[in-house]
């Protein structure tokens, strides 16, 4: 397989996302259509792992900028590799997705410009929205009853 290098280091972009749990729903965020990746369909509040930052802190700072609101990650539930992005800024670059189920702390939920709308749906009803493919494999592995 061939690799990535920039002086050196290979490169790999960490997203971070969250289920944020308020009672037996969760919140659903729609992308905007200027979005640079999946446009317009719905997924989970999250973001970029920046150079230098403190991984337990990337879902706190992340939801908190997209919704205003306070979170405590509890459980890592997924992760899925892609190892080619596709997005302009990213082209290439292997990707790592991991998905938390965080707990709702405290807030009022207003969204920034990456997303026009939100939805609290429990997870079965949530598969039925537009949902990133992504959120949408993880989603189904949640869902699925256990053996």
């Amino acid at each position: 397989m061939k690799r990535l290098y920039v002086e050196g280091i290979p490169q790999v972009v960490v997203v971070f996302v969250t289920l944020i749990r308020k009672g037996g729903f969760y919140l659903f965020t729609k992308r905007s259509p200027n979005a640079s990746h999946a446009p317009s369909l719905w997924g989970l509040p999250g973001g970029h792992l920046e150079m230098g930052e403190d991984i337990s802190k990337t879902l706190e700072r992340e939801v908190k900028e997209e919704t205003n609101l306070v979170i405590k990650p509890e459980k890592l539930n997924f992760y899925l590799e892609k190892h080619k992005s596709e997005l302009k800024n990213h082209k290439g670059l292997m990707y790592i997705n991991l998905f938390y189920k965080s707990r709702l702390v405290k807030g009022k939920l207003k969204l920034n410009k990456e997303h026009t709308d939100f939805k609290w749906l429990p997870l079965k009803q949530a598969l039925k929205l537009n949902l990133t493919p992504e959120v949408k494999r993880s989603l189904l592995s949640l869902t699925r009853p256990k053996r």
